[in-house]
This record gives structure tokens, C-alpha cells and sequence, in this order.
């Protein structure tokens, strides 16, 4: 145990230093390594900003045609009683012209009445 503590602490004392330069080559093949993950990430960011952006053009959609059902049903809901008034003034006015002719005519024919007598 001793010789091994002994021989840890020499071990320890002694460092060997590396001295080293970076080449060209090793340049270029770290800015390659660089280069492929920077692809792989923007290759992955672009996928995930398409499905967002694909599934926010749907909720635009499904929004736009909610609009357009809500504006339909305000139409309906507001447009169909008041052609119904219309039609229905229309008839009445109709009917008064011709109980005014009626009334006319009844009048008319109690003056001839009262004049043959």
C-alpha cells in the first residue's frame, strides 16, 4: 500500500507537458464537424418553425370560417324577419286598397239603393 501511495505521489510530480499547434487540416476538419452540426440544427429549427407555422395557418382557417358562419347567421337572423315584415306590409296594403274599393263599391251601391227607392 505504501509503494503505491510512494508511487502515486511520483507520478503526481512528474507532468509531461504536450505542446501542440493546430494545422490547416485540423482547422478545416473542426470547421467541417462545425458546419455539419449548424445543418443538422437549422435543419431541425426549419421543421419545427414549418409545423408551426402550418399549424397556426390552420387555426387562422378554422377562425376565418368561424367568421364567416357567425356573419351568415347574423344575415339569416336579422334579414329573414324583415323580408317577412316586407311581405307582410305589402299584403296588408294590398288588403286595405282593396277594402277601400269594397267600401267604395258598398257605398255606391247604398246610393243607387236609396235612390231607387
Amino acid at each position: 500500500m505504501k509503494y503505491c501511495t510512494i508511487a502515486l505521489m511520483l507520478l503526481s510530480l512528474i507532468t509531461i507537458k504536450a505542446y501542440s499547434d493546430l494545422t490547416s487540416d485540423d482547422l478545416l476538419e473542426i470547421q467541417k464537424i462545425v458546419e455539419k452540426t449548424e445543418d443538422k440544427s437549422e435543419g431541425r429549427i426549419k421543421e419545427y418553425i414549418d409545423t408551426k407555422i402550418d399549424s397556426v395557418e390552420k387555426r387562422i382557417s378554422l377562425v376565418t370560417n368561424l367568421v364567416y358562419a357567425l356573419i351568415a347567421l347574423i344575415v339569416l337572423g336579422i334579414g329573414i324577419p324583415q323580408i317577412l315584415i316586407a311581405r307582410k306590409g305589402n299584403i296588408t296594403s294590398e288588403q286595405e286598397k282593396i277594402n277601400q274599393e269594397l267600401r267604395s263599391e258598398i257605398e255606391t251601391l247604398k246610393k243607387q239603393q236609396i235612390q231607387s227607392s
